[in-house]
């Protein structure tokens, strides 16, 4: 039974598709940390005690797919800082202890879809926060405490259509503005979720506004405000 990969540790790409799946033992992959590109797919599922996956640490490319599910223990998505972006589809689905994507704050594009379905205890996708394109579609269903899509307030670009539907407490869509008031054509579809509304709510609706704490953080970090008995940055 597989406990760990730590003997990869040497590897820094592969060429083809790299399979990490049905390993119920596998607690963590801190193997593959010299590990820059995957020439193919990645594929994460079936570990049922994975908890994390910060071995990825060094990964900056991926060509095709990368999917990530059914994980049951798995709580975050750090291992994948480095990971700027994905030119197929990226899957997140059934991984039933993830509550953020934290760990894909870097991914700026994805070449194909983004799909998140199914993660049962997933309260936002603030993560997202760079993400400014996506090649195909987007869809985002069946995650029952998922409250809101401010994380894509970057998005300003889906090649296709977009589905958002059956989150129960899903109600906040101003994530969605500025594709939508950038002329995206696409078809929409979003129903069975605590709110609905029409593309032309949404566009009425505005832009996210900045949660405070966020903006202060925000200006605390470029020296723009300081704290009490600190100095303005020139």
């Amino acid at each position: 039974m597989l406990t760990d990969i730590d003997g990869f540790s040497v590897l820094n790409s592969i060429g083809e598709d790299l399979y990490i799946s049905n390993n119920n033992a596998l607690t963590h992959i801190d193997g593959f940390s010299a590990l820059d590109s995957i020439g193919r797919g990645l594929y994460i599922v079936h570990n049922s005690a994975l908890t994390d996956i910060h071995g990825f640490s060094a990964l900056n490319s991926i060509e095709k797919i990368l999917s990530i599910g059914y994980n049951s223990a798995l709580t975050n998505l750090d291992g994948f800082l480095a990971l700027d972006s994905l030119e197929g589809t990226l899957y997140i689905q059934h991984n039933d202890a993830l509550t953020n994507l934290n760990g894909l704050s870097a991914l700026n594009s994805i070449g194909g879809g983004l799909i998140i379905y199914n993660n049962s205890t997933l309260t936002n996708i603030d993560a997202l926060s760079a993400l400014s394109s996506i090649g195909q579609y987007l869809s985002i269903s069946s995650n029952p405490i998922l409250t809101n899509l401010d994380g894509l307030s970057t998005l300003n670009s889906i090649g296709s259509d977009m589905a958002i539907y059956e989150n129960a407490a899903l109600e906040e869509f101003c994530g969605l503005y500025p594709v939508l008031s950038g002329g995206w054509t696409g078809s929409y579809f979003v129903v069975d979720n605590l709110s609905n509304p029409t593309q032309a709510d949404i566009i009425a609706g505005g832009p996210c506004t900045l949660d405070p704490v966020q903006l202060i953080a925000d200006l605390l970090a470029v020296g723009t405000l300081t704290r009490q008995g600190e100095c303005t940055k020139q």
